[in-house]
């Protein structure tokens, strides 16, 4: 399993900090948003921790419309008795 591990900066955004410290900012956090954007591994087959995870591939029709009148009761208690 490997481990994120976040961009390190570079001799340009060092000298932009220097400068300008909030553009550096700025910079410092696109590049880690986009670094941990592109490490993103749900589909994997191969990882331990997703090996197992098995499913049935049926369309959404047949998966959920025999639950359907289920899902609406627990949907509306929800939306009664939640505050948000």
């Amino acid at each position: 399993m490997s481990k994120f591990t976040p961009p390190t900066a570079t001799a340009l955004d060092k000298a932009i900090g220097k400068v300008f410290p909030g553009w550096a900012a700025g910079r410092a956090k696109s590049r880690l948003e986009l670094a941990m954007a592109e490490s993103y591994t749900g589909a994997s087959k191969t990882r331990r921790s997703m090996v197992n995870w098995n499913t049935a591939g049926g369309d959404f029709d047949s998966d959920t419309l025999p639950e359907l009148p289920h899902l609406r009761e627990r949907s509306e208690d929800l939306y009664h008795n939640n505050m948000l």
